[in-house]
């Protein structure tokens, strides 16, 4: 792993040393004269053996993605070369462009593929050539040239005695076997925990499902984290294996995306991949493709039979990526340890469930990659090198501007206070995000105008409120609450420690990376970004406080070890309790989306689909006719009874309902039941779980409705016959 051959970091505080004229103007001229970061931390490149056996086996991933499925084995050749295409693209033009330290070579590895794979999917889908195994075909032939290039190159450049000489030192180094294997046994034994509890949500959530096993291997990567420190060996892969923990769990143990909102991305993903490329729709999904498009163009070229396989399995992938962002860019500003400590501060403390299969995520994880590269360069950076760093920046930008609306904003807001602190030149930077998503949402105005309300504007303290629910009649359960207020707390802490370093050192560099912190609040100013605002807020904000902290822990000793490792014990609890305190309720059933599928793919255009409860608990738009259909729920038909427990009637509440919806739609009229909207009502406190349960007694019994799908979860119902109080 990355380490570094100096610790300090930049002051950011140096002053010219000449006398200036007073005034506006002088201010200005001393400005323009502060220089910006210079990187005082150089990171150890990757060795040419590393290279080459990254290279390898890299070679190796594509021959199995080839070859398997000749042998029959399709689902180790499918998942062979989704890893290629997700991975292995960019890793190759890392390979082709020489030595980088261990984390920016993993970090623009995935970067560049997904660049690349968003790039080259937009393009198809925009045109309607839709031919995405031809593209892989192509992608990946080049990508074998380049690997097998750079390790010609490689090889041409060592010794064989040098080759004897890195295994000897390796097998030599005892420290690290002994970090390596705690992070990897902690690991696994998380995911033997996970996979002997699989199946699904239960309603104490992962943490009260899965046994001793998964709670000992956490406190072992603790372990792992601490014993890395204690040894000064890099904590590079405890972090990983601890940031990435709950999240591989839940992929394990339930099988499916932990966020509703994947289905209606999966949804774009079939509609491309049966169009062969976009419609004439309104829908805003349509107008920001890229990341679908992309995603679209992996499934088909890598032969994914079902795209939820992909949105279950994505946020392990990013999760990991992003942790790697934020200590790529804290690298740039400390040193080594304290980065990864960045970065574990960062994976730990977001722990909001913000990371899945959706844009966002792709966006969020671009953005840092681009911030990371054009701040403090290293010194002595030649003009070659700095024109190849802004053409990676501007590529994974434009990727960034036709997959999701905000993040490019919030690019440019973290540019805009990085340059007004002068801690990045030039002084255009934020126009790079801003001038191509202003031009890109101008040419999709007809489309984005829906959504623009100008209410919103200046109303800072509303847009950044959280959601809004339906009057909680039952009464929030506690765990939902504490879902959200444990990990507010923690931020919380951490911000006031991110506050008194800054005000202690007060030097330029603190007070740039505060205002970077601050930087995502400018969202607030226009928009609640349909009351998800304040969510957007915070993971934009977070890594900048994660550098922040980090760049205040003391010299790294045995007892200062201790302190971080009693810390990340805490913020692993954290998280897994904030990430998973409410699967009940927020995971995705396979069962529910069978379902939903279902309707999408027999029901008549113009159908509608009744959720007997919230809609945010239903994976609608799920196939490529999910524009030709259409939903609702009982927020939108009167809301919930205020009857709870004795006193409620489900036969009374489904007549009240079952009228409301005649009255409300004329055409062919489903609804949907599931576990997973009874739980979201509960912890929500919309209705009792109890009450949820005789209503779907009521509706099975009804003469009204007739069953015409059944899962393990869900069940969808037609309504055959009208009440006698409803009209056509």
């Amino acid at each position: 792993m990355s380490t570094t051959t100096t610790t300090s970091a930049p002051s950011g505080g140096s002053r010219p040393s000449h006398a200036a004229p007073s005034g506006l103007a002088a201010m200005v001229s001393r400005w323009r004269q502060y220089p910006a970061l210079q990187r005082r931390t150089e990171a150890t490149p990757m060795s040419a053996q590393s290279r080459l056996l990254t290279g390898g086996l890299l070679l190796l991933v594509l021959v199995i993605g080839g070859v398997a499925p000749l042998l029959g084995l399709h689902d180790i050749g499918t998942t062979a070369m989704a890893l290629f295409l997700l991975v292995g693209l960019g890793a190759a033009g890392c390979l082709w462009c020489g030595p980088m330290s261990a984390s920016s070579f993993a970090l623009y590895s995935v970067t560049g593929s997904l660049t690349a794979s968003t790039s080259v999917g937009f393009a198809m889908a925009q045109s309607g050539v839709w031919y995405p195994k031809i593209a892989v075909l192509i992608g990946v032939l080049a990508a074998a040239v380049a690997i097998v290039a750079s390790m010609r190159r490689d090889l041409a450049g060592m010794a064989t005695r040098e080759l004897s000489g890195w295994i000897g030192r390796g097998i030599a180094s005892r420290p690290l076997p002994v970090v390596v294997g705690l992070s990897l046994l902690g690991l696994a034994g998380t995911v033997l925990a996970a996979r002997q509890a699989r199946g699904l949500p239960q309603e104490p959530g992962l943490l009260g499902t899965v046994g001793p096993l998964w709670f000992a291997a956490a406190a072992v990567l603790v372990l792992a984290f601490g014993a890395a420190l204690w040894t000064k060996v890099s904590p590079a892969l405890p972090v990983l294996a601890a940031t990435g923990a709950v999240i591989l769990s839940q992929a394990v143990m339930y099988g499916a995306p932990t966020v509703m909102a994947a289905a209606r991305h999966i949804g774009l993903i079939q509609f491309i991949r049966t169009a062969g490329g976009l419609g004439n729709s309104s829908d805003i999904y349509q107008a920001w493709p890229g990341m679908f498009a992309g995603s679209a163009a992996v499934v088909d070229g890598a032969g994914i039979s079902d795209p939820l396989t992909l949105a279950t399995w994505w946020p392990v992938l990013l999760t990991a990526v992003s942790v790697l962002a934020v200590r790529v860019l804290a690298g740039r500003l400390m040193g080594s340890t304290r980065a990864w400590v960045a970065a574990a501060i960062f994976g730990l403390g977001d722990a909001v469930n913000s990371t899945y299969f959706s844009p966002q995520t792709l966006g969020f994880v671009l953005v840092m990659a681009s911030i990371a590269l054009v701040l403090a360069p290293p010194p002595g950076q030649g003009a070659t090198a700095r024109r190849i760093r802004l053409a990676a920046v501007v590529a994974m930008t434009l990727a960034v501007v036709i997959s999701h609306q905000i993040s490019p904003f919030m690019m440019g807001f973290a540019l805009l206070a990085l340059v007004l602190f002068r801690l990045v030149k030039p002084w255009w930077l934020p126009l790079i995000p801003v001038v191509p998503a202003v031009a890109w949402a101008a040419i999709h105005y007809d489309v984005l105008r829906r959504y623009i309300d100008l209410s919103a504007l200046g109303s800072i303290f509303v847009n950044v409120a959280p959601p809004d629910h339906p009057n909680p009649v039952a009464g929030i359960a506690p765990v939902t609450r504490l879902a959200f207020y444990v990990p507010a707390a923690a931020l919380v802490v951490l911000g006031i420690v991110a506050l008194v370093v800054v005000f202690r050192r007060r030097d330029r560099l603190r007070f740039g990376l505060l205002a970077a912190m601050a930087s995502p609040v400018g969202l607030a100013f226009g928009t609640n970004y349909g009351q998800e605002g304040v969510f957007r807020v915070v993971l934009f904000a977070v890594p900048w406080l994660a550098v922040v902290v980090a760049g205040s822990i003391p010299r790294l000793s045995p007892r200062t070890g201790i302190a971080l490792a009693a810390a990340l014990a805490v913020l692993t609890g954290v998280n897994a309790y904030g990430q998973t305190g409410l699967d009940w309720a927020r995971v995705m059933r396979t069962g529910d989306a069978a379902a939903v599928a279902f309707y999408e793919r027999t029901a008549p255009d113009g159908a509608t689909l009744l959720s007997m409860g919230t809609k945010n608990a239903t994976p609608t738009r799920i196939t490529a006719r999910y524009d030709r259909i259409g939903y609702t729920s009982r927020d939108r038909l009167g809301g919930y009874p205020v009857q709870v427990g004795a006193p409620y009637s489900p036969e009374d509440d489904l007549a009240t309902l079952t009228d409301a919806y005649v009255h409300a739609n004329s055409k062919a009229r489903y609804a949907i039941v599931s576990d997973a909207i009874g739980a979201y009502d509960d912890r929500y406190g919309l209705q009792r779980y109890s009450d949820f349960q005789r209503l779907e007694v009521a509706i099975a019994a009804s003469p009204l409705w007739t069953p015409v799908f059944h899962s393990q979860s869900a069940t969808i119902y037609r309504l055959a016959a009208e009440p006698a109080t409803g009209r056509p």
